[in-house]
């Protein structure tokens, strides 16, 4: 089961900027910003009411009407057809759906019920659609950061549910008042975490999307050793900026190192098993004392600033360097 990273983050966070016609099955749909996409309860074709003085009724389609809509289905031309193409690769892309979504019997269900003569697309289908789709958008995208001054990197590596590393690296820039980021790759790590392996990853990015070292006003990272020399060595060392949002984490983390707070911790973690050892003994244990209480009241007044801190340093839609 193949699922989508790099290639379908980037159609989903710029899928409202392109847009294209297609005539048959081997092209790809017109890509519509999911804002387009009317709702339920703006469909005319839906009536929610549940009265019995509600209810109206249901004009037949001629038997040349229906086998129009059958036909158009089919061959791809019908506006209805495109739109729901579109939607499923805005649905695999944005939710970070596998390919193989399209062969689910749910979703092949929830088709048949709303667009009974829809064709779903096939896996192979759908992979030649965002193959397709990417190559179209990210020569745009191109187009857009050629044309922009200054652009910001943001750079952190992760691990999956697998324990699979992969280094995310996103681009911030202006384009008259409005504010963009777009993630320009997301790498699988497969060697050691060294600065060197890093930085190679970081000029790659930057080859691949056609901008010089110039236009990067600056790199964010956290305060890992390999990831400040990864940022020098593929660029300079003022360009460097540690990332505050991380540093807040660290305190946070680093008063959660106290012993007393560490067992506390420990006690949440093993509850499921402790409980069933305190239903068992008749002696229950030492209750906190006064001072603990207190302890506890005044550790939550001083944890609150930290959490306001962190959740202002981590909005997108505006800088929050100059905070």
């Amino acid at each position: 089961m193949s699922m989508p990273t790099k290639r379908n983050r980037d159609i989903s966070e710029y899928a409202s900027t392109a847009s294209s016609s297609n005539t048959d099955d081997t092209q790809i749909p017109p890509v519509t910003d999911a804002t387009q996409i009317p709702s339920v309860n703006e469909s005319s074709d839906v009536d929610f009411d549940a009265g019995p003085s509600s209810k109206r009724p249901k004009l037949q389609q001629s038997i040349k009407d229906s086998f129009e809509e059958i036909i158009s289905y089919a061959t791809k031309s019908c506006e209805k057809a495109k739109k729901i193409d579109n939607a499923i690769l805005y649905f695999i892309c944005k939710d970070s759906q596998p390919f193989s979504v399209v062969d689910n019997e749910g979703f092949q269900y929830l088709l048949k019920v709303t667009a009974p003569h829809y064709k779903i697309p096939s896996r192979s289908t759908i992979t030649r659609w965002i193959d397709d789709k990417y190559d179209v958008l990210s020569t745009m995208l191109k187009i857009k950061i050629s044309n922009v001054e200054h652009v910001t990197l943001t750079s952190d590596i992760w691990s999956d549910m697998q324990m699979r590393s992969f280094l995310d690296v996103t681009a911030h820039f202006g384009v008259g008042t409005e504010f963009q980021s777009i993630t320009l790759g997301v790498y699988p790590l497969d060697e050691r975490h060294t600065s060197e392996y890093i930085a190679r990853d970081l000029r790659r990015t930057c080859n691949d999307w056609g901008f010089g070292n110039d236009q990067v006003s600056m790199v964010v990272t956290d305060n890992g050793p390999n990831m400040v020399r990864a940022v020098e060595i593929a660029f300079e060392k003022r360009k460097h900026l540690s990332c505050f949002a991380h540093t807040l984490n660290l305190v946070a983390q680093h008063s959660l190192q106290i012993e007393e707070v560490q067992n506390l911790i420990r006690f949440l973690e093993l509850t499921n098993s402790i409980s069933d050892i305190l239903i068992s003994n008749k002696t229950a244990p030492a209750m906190l004392t006064g001072l603990e209480l207190n302890i506890a009241a005044s550790l939550l007044d001083l944890l609150r600033p930290l959490e306001a801190a962190t959740k202002e340093v981590s909005a997108y839609k505006y800088c929050t360097s100059s905070k």
